[in-house]
């Protein structure tokens, strides 16, 4: 069940092509991110509580996915300024590295399984458990949706020297500098991923 609805209804493939529109992707992608999600379910896939939110209901889901943005945003910059001051000289260069391995491929997807690795190191590094647990909790609900966020993962994406000056500050143990860095990267295409969900959500009836 997609929204509420049995696989491969008309309803569901008018919202596909909804959210295609509003993340300038194609409704099968979508669709097929619907389905990879729903299989993981039905497969037993307990990884991730958030993952088994997305899909529970048309306007619940697009609430669901815009308070797991809302979380990153909120969560993400005090997140690096802990990892910055509990261990960054030592963490850093794992960062760098991951960085670089973002800059030597322009698949977008791979690039956002690359940040989302990067974003697993900080946390890790904070020596905060429940930080750790938040992002790879969110790993499940994003992995499916990676080719259709491609637009506005561009946002945070195609430049990688924001990511450059997040890892310098973080090395250099500054925390206030690396959450105003980490701040100033994610800011963009946070808001532009909440308007859209936000708009969705408008748009959506509960389901039944």
């Amino acid at each position: 069940m997609i929204f509420g609805q049995p696989l491969g209804t008309a309803d569901e493939h008018q919202i596909a092509e909804k959210v295609a529109g509003r993340l300038d992707a194609s409704p099968d992608a979508v669709l097929e991110a619907w389905h990879q999600l729903d299989r993981n379910k039905e497969d037993g896939d307990g990884r991730s509580e958030l993952a088994a939110l997305v899909g529970a209901g048309r306007r619940q889901d697009f609430l669901a996915a815009r308070s797991m943005v809302e979380m990153r945003l909120d969560q993400t910059p005090g997140m690096a300024g802990k990892v910055a001051v509990r261990s960054g000289p030592e963490i850093a260069p794992r960062l760098s590295r991951l960085v670089r391995q973002m800059a030597d491929t322009e698949d977008m997807v791979q690039r956002q399984r690359l940040a989302i690795e990067f974003w697993m190191c900080v946390a890790e590094g904070t020596q905060s458990v429940m930080l750790s647990m938040m992002i790879k909790d969110m790993l499940p609900a994003l992995e499916p949706f990676f080719p259709v966020l491609i637009g506005i993962a561009k946002l945070e994406l195609s430049d990688l020297d924001p990511y450059r000056e997040v890892v310098e500050a973080i090395s250099m143990a500054d925390g206030a500098l690396a959450a105003k860095r980490t701040e100033e990267l994610i800011a963009g295409s946070s808001a532009a991923l909440i308007e859209i969900l936000d708009d969705l959500a408008t748009g959506s009836t509960d389901a039944d």
